[in-house]
């Protein structure tokens, strides 16, 4: 048992392998730690806490050595539940490059199966954090250019070139049509400038 565990088990079972849970402090944090499989979950509200390296994040890498890959794979159930609600959490990628994958629940928290709490803390700290914000801006600016092309592709008609006084002209042939007065057009092209 870690140093920092206390004895006490909460009443919501692990999602990963419905152990027991039982709170752990993290400098003036709790998070829920499963002691069978040492998976963790993390509220909401404490993660931008965990990712910053000065506040938890630090103390999460500081208190923690550095997981066996054996750790990182997981195990027992693909898809969990969340401790709080019992609503399947969604599996997806923590951030693009992190290569860890989590368990969200929208209105809960995050539940991070052995080592990845750690391991996503050591991307954050490298980086990582930025480097995805940078990545995933760029595949939006890609994807938003692909289906510019493709709509245009897909138009029935050309748009009719640009000319400097196309508009004008419009509006003059238009004013010139109301008020019986030839417009600039006509009388460019009798003047010879047309």
């Amino acid at each position: 048992m870690g140093p920092y565990r206390e004895a006490a088990a909460s009443h919501d079972p692990c999602p990963r392998c419905a152990g027991p849970l039982a709170p752990r402090a993290i400098a003036d944090a709790a998070i829920d730690e499963c002691l069978s499989c040492q998976g963790v979950f993390v509220r909401n509200q404490l993660l931008d806490r965990f990712l910053d390296p000065l506040d938890l994040g630090g103390e999460v890498l500081a208190q923690s050595e550095v997981a066996a890959p054996a750790l990182l794979s997981g195990g027992g159930r693909m898809y969990v539940k969340c401790p709080r609600c019992q609503t399947v959490m969604n599996r997806k990628q923590f951030a693009t490059g992190a290569r860890v994958v989590v368990d969200v629940c929208r209105d809960h928290g995050i539940w991070f199966d052995a080592a990845e709490l750690r391991a996503v803390v050591a991307f954050a700290d490298g980086g990582g954090m930025e480097r995805a914000a940078r990545r995933d801006a760029e595949q939006r600016v890609q994807e938003d250019e692909a289906r510019v092309a493709r709509a245009t592709e897909r138009w029935p008609f050309t748009p009719p070139s640009h000319t400097p006084h196309s508009s004008s002209t419009l509006l003059d042939e238009i004013i010139s049509l109301l008020t019986g007065w030839p417009s600039s057009s006509a009388l460019g092209a009798r003047d010879g400038r047309g």
